[in-house]
């Protein structure tokens, strides 16, 4: 099973604008270099969406949410990572992360639109933890291994 890494997007501070990225750097046991959820040992190291997810919400709430809108920092195509929690992606030629736990959608989700926060349920994506650091680049291939 294999997918392709669309958007890459970091927030460097708590709140801030997202900043949109043709390639990152991903440290091990960190998350993407520059995020401010970039810390040691905790699940929550970088939040993963599949943008078919996006597109089902757009398509029921009839909106044009676009890459990076709910906060995640790596967007796939092509790979079904709400199904694969416990399992190890592979991005690029070294990243290596864990799937840990489903993200639940929190109040901000309800300040981009109302009515997002439930709709959101099950499918905001997955909270991951780095295994293997390197880089990522948009367009790389994403293996389940």
């Amino acid at each position: 099973m294999q997918g392709q890494l669309v958007a890459i997007h970091i927030s460097p501070t708590y709140r801030s604008v997202l900043h949109k990225l043709e390639r990152a750097e991903v440290a091990t046991n960190r998350g993407l270099v520059g995020d401010h959820h970039a810390r040691p040992d905790t699940d929550r190291q970088i939040l993963v969406l599949a943008q078919e997810s996006l597109a089902e919400v757009n398509a029921e709430l009839g909106t044009q949410l676009q890459p990076g809108m709910l906060r995640e920092n790596l967007s796939t195509q092509g790979i079904p990572v709400q199904q694969l929690i416990g399992k190890r992606l592979r991005i690029g030629e070294s990243v290596i992360l864990e799937l840990k736990k489903s993200c639940t959608p929190c109040s901000r989700m309800d300040e981009i639109r109302l009515g997002l926060r439930e709709k959101l349920s099950g499918r905001r994506g997955i909270l991951a933890k780095v295994v293997q650091g390197g880089w990522v680049r948009v367009g790389d291939l994403i293996q389940v291994i």
